[in-house]
């Protein structure tokens, strides 16, 4: 088995591990937790295999890890909901509505994602997230591209049927005494 040197690994891959990770959970404290996680995942896998593309096999792991995080949050959440009656509103920034609206409408996409299957989740977050086209992605995913553009169809009709029943929620929510 071949010697990996890690610190040229971290030193190399390291910021798109973490920006990977930060782009799905928002979070600095919860990044790093992912950072860590996929690194030390990493570790454990090259102890079974040879890795032959690193910046596709970081992303991968962290996108996967985040994503576990995710749906760890959401569950945390609902438990935390169900015993408090509303989180309190942020009121800093100059439109507070506007932003407490767009944390709303992000946090409700992070949920969606943490719903959808694995894969369908990697390869939105690698297409739309990350930036991968989409041949980029068929290539780590291991399907055709017309796959991919057809999986990628129905994972953003998924995902904007899932945020407008959301909002329909919520606006009823609102309205209701």
């Amino acid at each position: 088995m071949t010697t990996v040197d890690w610190p040229d690994i971290v030193r190399t891959h390291g910021p798109l591990v973490w920006k990977t990770a930060y782009r799905l959970l928002g979070n600095t404290e919860d990044a790093n937790d992912c950072y860590q996680e996929t690194f030390v995942a990493a570790v454990r896998q090259t102890r079974r295999k040879v890795i032959a593309n690193w910046p596709a096999f970081l992303i991968h792991t962290a996108t996967r890890r985040a994503i576990d995080q995710i749906r760890s949050k959401a569950c945390h959440r609902r438990r935390q909901e169900a015993l408090a009656e509303a989180p309190p509103v942020d009121r800093s920034g100059y439109d507070p509505a506007r932003q407490a609206a767009d944390r709303e409408t992000i946090e409700r996409l992070r949920d969606a994602l943490g719903d959808l299957p694995e894969q369908h989740a990697v390869v939105f977050t690698l297409r739309y997230i990350c930036g991968w086209n989409d041949q980029q992605v068929a290539e780590h995913v291991g399907l055709k591209t017309g796959n991919v553009r057809v999986l990628l169809h129905r994972v953003r009709n998924r995902l904007r049927d899932r945020l407008a029943a959301a909002e329909q929620a919520s606006l009823k929510a609102r309205v209701a005494p």
